[in-house]
């Protein structure tokens, strides 16, 4: 019987150790299919995470351009904005000038001259001058001394323009006619324009 638990021992002891090393194939072969597996799924997440990461940095790229857009809109809108309003003040302080350099005596000496260029210019015996409304004294008053038509219009703010019958030729030498040809050129004979961004 001794025999017999031998063999029964040897092959116990055979069985177990082969026993041991499937076990530990198989352990072997669980941990490198859960390293591949592992590896598998940390490069996919990295992959998923790098696509993702590119796509919120376009749409941050973008969400900020679309932001600094309106900004500089919102920006020049004010700029311009405030030149408009200080183009208007300014041209609202030359139409009080003009109405207290109406009240001195340069005032006819400037209308005289400008009906002298203005006569010359149009050539014809029938002339006739057009002055602002508010001007009707010293209208009438210049059109006796150079025996001229007189017209009186609303709005010309001053000067006087200076036509012969029959022509369809006009020497404008009203203020209106030069401050909107001021108002025209302003910006760009000013300094005033303004460049942003």
């Amino acid at each position: 019987m001794a025999d017999f638990d031998v063999k029964i021992e040897t092959f116990t002891n055979l069985t177990l150790t082969q026993a041991a090393k499937a076990r530990d194939k198989i352990l072997e072969k669980c941990e490198n299919d859960k390293k591949c597996a592992l590896e598998e799924y940390t490069k996919e997440c990295g992959e998923k995470f790098s696509k993702l990461i590119k796509e919120n940095q376009n749409k941050i790229k973008t969400e900020n351009h679309r932001r600094v857009s309106k900004e500089v809109t919102e920006c020049k809108r004010a700029v311009f904005s405030h030149r408009e309003m200080l183009i208007n003040r300014l041209f609202d302080e030359l139409a009080d000038k003009i109405s207290e350099y109406k009240k001195t005596d340069k005032y006819a000496e400037y209308l005289k001259k400008c009906i002298d260029d203005g006569a010359k210019k149009a050539g014809g015996k029938d002339i006739i001058l057009t002055f602002d409304a508010s001007d009707k004294k010293i209208g009438n008053s210049l059109c006796e001394r150079y025996g001229f038509s007189a017209q009186f219009k609303d709005n010309l703010c001053g000067g006087v323009i200076v036509s012969a019958s029959g022509s369809n030729i006009a020497y404008n030498m009203s203020f209106s006619a030069q401050i909107e040809n001021l108002r025209e050129t302003f910006l760009e004979n000013s300094g005033f324009s303004i460049d942003v961004m």
